[in-house]
């Protein structure tokens, strides 16, 4: 079962695009419920190493990024997770079985510490 608020996209991101992984699929199952989620993909340790891979070349550009970019990107993902906030709150509530509330507060408390970390560069 498919439902309209859960996310699309259910492979793996890396190196700036969505990509199938190389795992059987996975179900993901609502705690609460047993009603399934739908599938996402499972990652191989070959697919890791893509990934971990696709990050050090990525660094080779990011460490010369200038400490006032660094900031502004963790200020962006931070807004970002604002934005999305119910959303994210709502699939996390989903597949952990949580209470929304709790889940909005994890993400409240992850935008802060994006927010205190862009503040010490």
């Amino acid at each position: 079962m498919t439902h309209d608020y859960l996310p699309k996209h259910r492979h793996i991101f890396y190196n700036g695009a969505w990509e199938k992984a190389s795992g059987k699929p996975l179900n993901v199952i609502n705690p609460a419920t047993q009603v399934s989620l739908g599938f996402v993909d499972n990652a191989t340790s070959a697919d890791l190493d893509n990934v971990v891979a696709s990050a050090k070349e990525a660094f080779k550009t990011w460490k010369h990024t200038s400490p006032k970019e660094r900031a502004r990107c963790l200020r962006q993902a931070a807004k970002t997770l604002l934005k999305h906030k119910q959303q994210i709150a709502l699939i996390d509530s989903l597949d952990g079985g949580n209470p929304v509330t709790f889940m909005q507060n994890d993400i409240d408390y992850m935008a802060d510490c994006l927010e205190y970390y862009a503040g010490l560069i």
